[in-house]
């Protein structure tokens, strides 16, 4: 090559360019598709129960090859962080993505509320493997379950003084929840707290359950708590499941309110005297003493005349005697 002359070198040149430039636009033509990835994944909640969650993932795919691809198929897995299980997993059907245009599949997928899962996509043409992307969504226990999913409502509080000594007071809350849902609600767990309004400090905290309330029913769950008195308390109440916090609600004891005096001038405490709010327990009731018939009917004679025992005895004696006075004179006439 290096002896050919330069007239008949340059032109074999140009010649193999062409040669090159006309093999990779017939490779193009064939059909193949070099470009075609997955290019983002978007993942969001859909539906969170106690528990459950429910997820939306959409995947979108890009093709940036010069034909139209085959029939692409998108396989979605979801992994257990922690020990790699395989938990769920969903194929789905594609088409062909149009050369130069970007499509997208959304798939949803139903976890367990615990842990965290790695999502992985998977996209094919045909049988090859073309690209694959994951994502990993952490701590899902954290999420709130929907309002609209957990049925049941805290409809009123109740509060009362059980016991005021050594300026501590026992305060008894009812709580009242009802089942607002068309099926019966499942047994929760509930943790009462009194917070002390000014500092934010838990002052006494019990745990206890609701228990399966059927449709449209309501129960009342009473709780005990011990707080130093002459303070104001906001009083929450949580209702937890499967470890997450799935409704809640509150309420306030003011044991130590304020009043104003002079309006916008100051704010003076009132004094409550708890004590006097002492809710004393109902004494037993003495069982109701059975009267038999007999019983009944001689303390009815005994009690005629006026209601004073033995009073008819005496009327009858007196109009015996009168009787027998009336018959001896009558003999004497």
């Amino acid at each position: 090559m290096k002896n050919l002359p330069k007239e008949i070198l340059y032109p074999l040149l140009m010649l193999a360019i062409l040669a090159a430039l006309a093999s990779s636009g017939c490779s193009g033509v064939s059909g193949e598709v070099k470009d075609l990835k997955i290019t983002e994944m978007d993942i969001a909640a859909e539906k969170v129960t106690g528990t459950t969650v429910t997820i939306n993932v959409t995947t979108y795919v890009e093709n940036s090859g010069r034909s139209i691809s085959k029939n692409t198929t998108l396989l979605l897995k979801a992994y257990e962080t922690k020990t790699g299980f395989l938990e769920t997993q969903i194929r789905s059907e594609m088409g062909a993505v149009e050369k130069g245009m970007t499509a997208n599949l959304t798939n949803t997928l139903e976890l367990p509320k615990k842990g965290s899962y790695r999502l992985e996509a998977t996209l094919f043409e045909g049988e090859e493997k073309k690209s694959a992307v994951s994502r990993t969504v952490y701590n899902l226990e954290g999420l709130p379950a929907d309002v609209e999913v957990m049925n049941v409502r805290i409809r009123e509080m109740d509060f009362m003084v059980k016991k005021a000594e050594n300026d501590t007071v026992q305060i008894q809350s009812d709580i009242y929840f009802t089942n607002v849902g068309p099926i019966t609600s499942p047994d929760y767990d509930i943790q009462v707290k009194a917070r002390e309004v000014d500092s934010g400090l838990v002052a006494d905290k019990k745990e206890t359950n609701v228990g399966e309330i059927p449709p449209q029913g309501t129960v009342i769950r009473s709780v005990n708590f011990t707080v130093p008195d002459q303070y104001n308390y906001r009083v929450e109440v949580l209702i937890w499941s499967n470890g997450s916090i799935v409704g809640q609600g509150e309420d306030h004891v003011l044991l130590k309110p304020e009043m104003m005096m002079v309006e916008g001038e100051r704010l003076e405490s009132k004094k409550i005297e708890t004590r006097g709010f002492v809710v004393e327990e109902p004494a037993a009731e003495s069982p109701a003493m059975e009267v038999s018939p007999m019983e009944s009917e001689e303390y009815a004679t005994e009690t005629a005349g006026g209601g004073i025992p033995g009073f008819g005895i005496v009327v009858a004696t007196i109009s015996v005697a009168l009787t027998a006075l009336f018959r001896r004179k009558l003999g004497g006439l």
